[in-house]
């Protein structure tokens, strides 16, 4: 997308949805798109210095774990906090005649963001909740089979357990390499798997423990071409590539996709989708009933009692915001740089391993490394004793490490500290 999209996006959105005079509008766009001169460089570090600002960044610790979620703008967390002081000021007003159209406005903003039709999107609080309903409300049956990954994020690996556990069905797990020799190695560690009974193919994006991106087009491709292909199907977490990776959402063939968009949107925390192929919303049962929604509606998977609609209305602002990265292929760019930046300057180090593939089809800002003769606790505490470096460590049967997860609001000093201190924990271990 290019930086004249982004602009013309938010004119759409401000046009095409009914906003009450305490929300945004396209009129204060100039501060965004004025920042995103020099940004097509991924090295210019006088304008990405620009973009850093617009961040909160903690004091007293290098922060070099965004995994979990990414912080909001300055402006996002603004908006929240108006909007939440608003909320609070009208209270149950605002619940009963306002709360419907705010959810609206969000779904609207985050369906032209995609380019998807509205009515095949929910909006959630996180990825595991979009999937839970997905995994705990398809019609099983004993013996019914699904594919995942053996590196999917642990809260999907145990929905499904539950499920076999529940209604007696197989689960099959794709052994997918750390680094993949090509394309056809990943695809076939998934479709190999794949028989008459499969129900379901689950495929995440991007490994949150590494930072892998698979090839989900060839694989879905190839998947729609398998003869059980009208039984199955195809369901996406895109927890970690949503607003990180330079990828058209509007062409994905799934069935089912699901994000949190506290993630690389920097939307406010608690904000998620779901989006199902029109056909297929009312395969699935909701995991709280609304009874008084049609089984055909999407709206029939967002019953949560009262929630903080606040982060719906941070969310919209969030979206707005992405104006100020000139385009998602700056961005994405950018991200990819920081962690290629310090991951290179390893590669030759004595006892460190790189367990991330560093080819920007394959990778995002997310790298996870490892040293001989120290656990990756071990590791993170050096990190944390020597210089401040907050990271986290991966203990998982697939890949032992430590992730480290640098962000639009890293600097470059920071990852020079980052590189020689692993240089230095290597030569003294």
């Amino acid at each position: 997308m290019e930086r004249r999209y982004f602009i013309s996006q938010a004119a759409l959105l401000a046009g095409a949805v009914g906003l009450p005079s305490w929300g945004w509008s396209a009129n204060n766009l100039a501060w965004e798109t004025g920042l995103s001169e020099g940004l097509e460089n991924a090295a210019d570090e006088e304008a990405w210095k620009k973009i850093a600002g617009q961040f909160p960044k903690p004091k007293g610790f290098i922060q070099l774990e965004h995994g979990y979620f990414s912080h909001a703008l300055q402006q996002v967390l603004q908006f929240q906090h108006s909007q939440e002081l608003n909320i609070q000021s009208n209270s149950s007003f605002f619940m009963r005649r306002e709360q419907v159209q705010s959810i609206e406005q969000a779904r609207a903003a985050l369906a032209v963001y995609f380019g998807w039709d509205k009515e095949t999107l929910a909006l959630t609080r996180n990825t595991t909740e979009s999937l839970n309903t997905i995994i705990q409300g398809y019609p099983w049956k004993a013996g019914d089979e699904v594919v995942i990954g053996q590196q999917d994020y642990g809260s999907m690996t145990e929905s499904f357990q539950q499920a076999s556990e529940r209604y007696g069905i197989v689960i099959r797990y794709a052994t997918i390499p750390l680094i993949p020799e090509n394309d056809d190695q990943t695809i076939n560690a998934y479709l190999s798997l794949v028989n008459e009974r499969t129900r379901m193919l689950h495929l995440t994006h991007m490994i949150n423990l590494s930072g892998q991106v698979i090839p989900l087009d060839k694989i879905i491709r190839k998947a729609r071409a398998l003869l059980q292909k009208e039984r199955m199907l195809i369901v996406v977490d895109a927890a970690h590539s949503v607003a990180h990776i330079s990828y058209s959402w509007k062409d994905c063939d799934a069935d089912v996709v699901a994000g949190s968009l506290h993630k690389w949107m920097c939307a406010p925390i608690g904000i998620g989708f779901l989006k199902i192929r029109k056909e297929h919303i009312s395969l699935f049962w909701p995991l709280m009933a609304d009874r008084s929604i049609a089984k055909t509606d999407i709206r029939r998977f967002e019953h949560q009692g009262t929630r903080p609609i606040q982060a719906h209305l941070g969310l919209v602002e969030a979206i707005k915001s992405q104006a100020m990265f000139g385009s998602l292929r700056n961005k994405a760019a950018r991200l990819y740089y920081l962690k290629n930046y310090w991951a290179e300057k390893l590669m030759d180090v004595p006892g460190v391993q790189i367990q991330t593939p560093l080819s920007q089809e394959r990778s995002g800002a997310i790298a996870n490394i490892a040293m001989d003769g120290m656990t990756a606790e071990q590791l993170t505490a050096a990190l944390w004793d020597r210089s401040k470096i907050f990271t986290v460590a991966v203990v998982h049967p697939a890949i032992k490490g430590i992730r480290i997860t640098p962000h639009l609001s890293t600097s470059i000093s920071e990852l020079d500290v980052l590189v020689n201190s692993l240089k230095d924990i290597s030569r003294k271990k």
